[in-house]
């Protein structure tokens, strides 16, 4: 039950970025935040980007579950930073209760927690409303990079939690916890499988050739919650 208050506020404003078509193919997450007395909708920039070549995208909202044109993201855009991977819109309606953190608090070697569609999957649950919910994962926190201001978490990253937020709370027991960062993606590594590798392999080689394929390194790039705070500021 306190992960569930804790985490409330979280679920109810992540939502899934689609296309618009008939059947929504997803393209990433995105988040709403307050900042003052305004609302922002936060995302990752290849997110918006790839969403953008589109006329027109939708949000499969955490709310309802339903489809919303997004007019205002397109209409209040606030800033975009490629090198961080960051895109912030200013959007209408009341800001929520969670907030961006300036990451002074960050404890190397604590858990914290990301949240997203990957492949376009939630789940319906009742929170408030019926509607739509991420799905979240936990993560260690290994390095915080300030020079770059990216957080590098331990974990599995999949296709669908870029752009979803990072939180962390500093008391375990606490039901307030804040947005640290914003998912950007995954290391990759390479691999190789040998030739005459046994047929049951997962992967299986051209016969008397090497295969090499790319892999989930299990570590999570994520930029740092201040990016979306500098540009919310310099907005």
């Amino acid at each position: 039950m306190g992960d569930t208050l804790a985490f409330s506020q979280v679920l109810t404003n992540t939502l899934c970025v689609a296309t618009p078509d008939d059947d929504p193919k997803p393209l990433g997450t995105c988040f709403i935040v307050g900042h003052g007395e305004k609302r922002y909708l936060i995302t990752a920039a290849h997110v918006y980007r790839q969403a953008a070549k589109n006329d027109s995208m939708v949000f499969i909202c955490g709310t309802d579950g339903g489809k919303r044109e997004p007019e205002a993201f397109r209409q209040a855009f606030v800033g975009i930073d490629d090198k961080h991977d960051v895109a912030v819109a200013l959007i209408l309606g009341e800001p929520p209760s969670l907030h961006l953190s300036n990451t002074d608090g960050i404890v190397i070697g604590e858990r914290c927690q990301f949240f997203g569609y990957p492949f376009g999957l939630g789940t319906w649950s009742e929170l408030g409303v019926l509607g739509l919910m991420p799905m979240v994962k936990s993560a260690t926190i290994s390095s915080l990079d300030f020079a770059t201001k990216t957080l590098w978490l331990d974990g599995i990253n999949n296709p669908g939690f870029s752009g979803g937020p990072v939180v962390y709370r500093q008391l375990p027991n606490s039901t307030h916890v804040e947005v640290i960062g914003i998912v950007s993606a995954y290391r990759q590594d390479w691999d190789t499988v040998k030739a005459g590798s046994p047929s049951g392999t997962t992967v299986r080689t051209v016969e008397g050739e090497n295969l090499i394929y790319v892999r989930n390194s299990g570590l999570i790039k994520a930029c740092s919650s201040k990016v979306a705070l500098d540009i919310i500021e310099s907005g």
